[in-house]
């Protein structure tokens, strides 16, 4: 018969719990947000603050909602002219454009994330002419090669998981990939430090979206197409391409410089939550300081912006 009291002596060691749950960090929504501002992410991503600012938000969600709707448009058009149901053009038409419009800003609108300015009105057909010309520009050549839209991609990067959503994934006529980006935005001005940095952010962006890209297809896309979309309104020489060639060698050699500039900010954000501190050595773009809730009395905008007594 066993005897348990033998084992009373017996001692088991207790596994020590080492391994750490991998936290998910997106490229735009916590990598690009910090190094624009640290601690404009801290506040209202980390915390949780809830920013009054949502003409931002609501101008870039915008513009991509109604490209991505317009595609499928096109593709429905597609098939009532192949059923033989209609002999219209399927390329959608200014007034598709208006209808998408109205209801994709609805769905924003019942978000709660609509423009706060004192010229709603004109922001609103500005945003909605602009996306007319894109219609207009693009559409023909870019809607009947979209093979995806939204693409979502996650890589295990070791320590953390990256994760990202491609704009537009595109097969060109000679059967390579291609991804377009959307900016709701100008193209960063090249004669100021701010504006250079600002591109090669979105540089980085592209040179990571194309080694994900490899990681699921098993090749890198042709090239990304960085759009500004604000650049359709210049009335002289809009520039909204900015074209990052992946059969340039010196491109493909900048991944590792990208990714690990992106695992060094992921570091930083690490330290930033378990000191719950997220202090500012140098100011953002002044676009984005002057919308800014936390520009009162912000370490390195006080004399912009100085907290004054009541």
């Amino acid at each position: 018969m066993l005897n348990l009291n033998s084992y009373k002596s017996l001692k088991i060691k207790k596994k020590e719990e080492t391994e750490k749950i991998k936290q998910r960090y997106s490229i735009t929504a916590d990598i690009l947000s910090y190094q624009v501002c640290k601690r404009q992410y801290g506040f209202n991503t980390i915390k949780g603050f809830s920013s009054t600012q949502k003409t931002q938000a609501w101008h870039g969600d915008l513009i991509h909602q109604v490209l991505s709707m317009l595609h499928r448009r096109y593709l429905h058009n597609v098939k009532l002219t192949n059923k033989g149901l209609t002999k219209n053009d399927p390329m959608p038409t200014d007034k598709d454009v208006e209808e998408l419009f109205d209801k994709a800003n609805n769905t924003l609108k019942s978000r709660g994330i609509i423009p706060i300015t004192k010229e709603n009105d004109k922001l609103i057909s500005n945003l909605l002419e602009l996306l007319k010309k894109f219609n207009k520009i693009e559409g023909k050549n870019l809607y009947p090669k979209i093979i995806d839209t939204e693409a979502r991609l996650q890589a295990d990067m070791g320590d953390y998981l990256l994760y990202g959503v491609i704009d537009v994934v595109v097969k060109n006529d000679d059967g390579e990939f291609e991804i377009w980006d959307y900016k709701g935005m100008l193209f960063p001005p090249q004669d100021k430090d701010w504006g250079r940095e600002k591109l090669k952010k979105y540089e980085y962006q592209m040179l990571i979206y194309g080694e994900l890209l490899k990681q699921q297809t098993g090749k890198y896309p042709s090239k990304c197409v960085l759009y500004f979309v604000n650049e359709l309104n210049r009335i002289k020489s809009p520039n909204p391409k900015h074209i990052i060639d992946f059969k340039d060698e010196n491109n493909i050699k900048k991944i590792k410089e990208a990714m690990e500039n992106f695992s060094n900010t992921v570091k930083e954000i690490e330290k930033c939550k378990e000191r719950g501190m997220w202090n500012v050595d140098k100011p953002a773009d002044k676009d984005t300081c002057k919308i800014c809730d936390l520009r009162w009395g912000c370490p390195v905008r006080k004399e912009e912006y100085p907290l004054k007594p009541l």
